[in-house]
């Protein structure tokens, strides 16, 4: 496959299609100030995976191209940073919460940590990660927000699978919750999507 003029295609595709995503590098050609996107320009490539941005660097010269393997790989290779990079929002909902990773918690406790992560995903470079104070804001305007009970049901349903539904779940431990954060952050695109489109359909109805 010629991995000047395909390759960038695809994997932009395919995070747009599965998670919603726009990656940084990699943008659609109306917001890009180059006329080219190249995969391993991707900015979470190039600092925590040098070596993968190398190879496909060296791929994309004349007369290379790249095999099926070699995108599914770098597929999986992105998608995985991605995920594990949001990993750090979720340390900063525990302390903005008052709490440890290595506690057990109860249901209510991890519900609570979980909104404040997905929270701080949404605002992403720019959320406050240290001031309690300032997240206790944070979360009390989002509350008197429209798509606050929207919020709430996405993350109850991308726990669920984690620790269930019910309120009375106890000794909810570090694994699992990250687990339940990887589920929010690789449904999230999809979910304000949805929010997105809601919204219109609201609009819509509305108007004259």
């Amino acid at each position: 496959i010629p991995s000047r003029e395909i390759f960038p295609a695809i994997v932009r595709n395919y995070f747009a299609k599965e998670h919603g995503w726009t990656l940084k590098g990699l943008e659609p050609m109306s917001l890009r100030s180059s006329v080219v996107a190249k995969v391993e320009e991707v900015e979470v490539l190039k600092m925590r995976a040098p070596d993968v941005a190398a190879a496909l660097r060296a791929a994309s010269e004349p007369d290379l191209g790249l095999s099926l393997s070699d995108i599914v790989g770098t597929v999986a290779a992105l998608e995985h940073l991605l995920i594990e990079e949001s990993m750090a929002f979720l340390a900063a909902a525990y302390e903005l919460n008052g709490r440890n990773a290595a506690d057990a918690l109860a249901a209510n406790d991890a519900t609570e940590i979980l909104r404040s992560f997905l929270l701080l995903y949404r605002w992403g470079a720019t959320a406050e990660m240290s001031d309690q104070d300032e997240h206790k804001k944070l979360k009390d305007s989002a509350r008197e927000a429209p798509d606050w009970t929207s919020l709430v049901e996405f993350v109850s349903e991308s726990s669920a699978a984690q620790f269930g539904k019910s309120t009375d779940a106890t000794n909810i431990d570090e694994q699992s919750m990250r687990a339940a954060a990887r589920e929010i952050v690789v449904k999230f695109g999809k979910w304000q999507n949805r929010e997105c489109q809601d919204m219109k359909d609201t609009l819509l109805r509305l108007a004259p």
